[in-house]
């Protein structure tokens, strides 16, 4: 529950902590409350028994045992979902997305969560085969892999930049098929004429306060009309601009790259992968063709 909080207030910068949040708890208290009814109100002899569990454990704490993995699998899954529904959410929010760095998250994410997967494999084995001493070395072995590479991975990201939040999603806003293809007529108008892709930190809510519209209703004619999000949707009028600037430049004085960054890019990386993407070929290719 702690790392899907974190993730959560992380994301969603303007939610702060409240009671409520105090329900996520509830399995760990339950957890707690049984540890203490089972070690503190037994007898000395059941106590030491308690100690030697893990060679023959009784079938109560063989079934917290179960449960509690099952709690820590279930939180993740929730994490990694609502880190998967971020990622997306930045590329609908924002046309540059190389300064927001969520490397050292999805690792967090999904390292806790393949060491869950592992606790619970572990004691599958454990109950399979009688073993629970080499079932938990599985557990501490991988928990030492992934604390050692956490750190390490942490020290080289001393930041973790997260994008505001922004309107950058949408719930069916009832648009009219007549307003929306108002609206995507006012956007190419836009697009063609002032060329805001040209601005390499472009967002959705500047688009669409450019345009006049809510970033709603920009998200909503971009995903259902375009049939992309805002992302792609830039990427697609800065390489149609690249390929015009090679075009022009027939005697090749510029190079690929500084075309790129005339046309909006921000980074090498997002200028080929988006070029490689809607084009099928490289900078080069295109210009060695043309």
């Amino acid at each position: 529950p702690l790392i899907y909080l974190y993730v959560v207030f992380l994301i969603h910068k303007k939610q702060s902590f409240d009671l409520s949040n105090l329900i996520h708890f509830i399995p760990f208290i339950l957890a707690q409350i049984y540890g203490l009814c089972f070690f503190y109100f037994e007898s000395p002899e059941y106590q030491l028994g308690l100690l030697d569990f893990a060679k023959e454990p009784q079938w109560h704490i063989k079934l917290v045992g179960m449960l509690i993995p099952f709690v820590g699998v279930f939180y993740m899954a929730l994490t990694v979902d609502k880190t998967i529904k971020f990622n997306k959410q930045i590329k609908n929010s924002l046309s540059s997305i190389e300064d927001i760095d969520l490397s050292w998250l999805l690792y967090l994410v999904f390292g806790t969560a393949i060491i869950w997967f592992i606790v619970l494999l572990s004691y599958f084995v454990g109950f399979l085969f009688g073993d629970q001493l080499q079932a938990n070395l599985m557990i501490y072995i991988s928990i030492s892999i992934f604390l050692y590479t956490l750190a390490i991975k942490s020290y080289k990201q001393p930041e973790i930049k997260i994008i505001e939040e922004e309107n950058g999603t949408y719930k069916k806003s009832g648009l009219s098929d007549e307003k929306a293809g108002e609206y995507l007529m006012t956007l190419v108008e836009t697009m063609e004429k002032d060329q805001p892709y040209l601005d390499p930190k472009l967002s959705l809510n500047q688009l669409a306060e450019k345009i006049g519209i809510s970033s709603h209703n920009l998200s909503e004619i971009i995903n259902t009309k375009q049939n992309q999000n805002f992302y792609d949707f830039i990427n697609a009028y800065r390489v149609e601009e690249v390929k015009k600037l090679i075009l022009l430049d027939k005697e090749g004085k510029y190079n690929l790259l500084a075309h790129g960054f005339e046309a909006g890019f921000s980074s090498k990386s997002a200028y080929y992968s988006a070029f490689k993407k809607i084009t099928g070929m490289t900078p080069a290719q295109f210009r060695k063709i043309n």
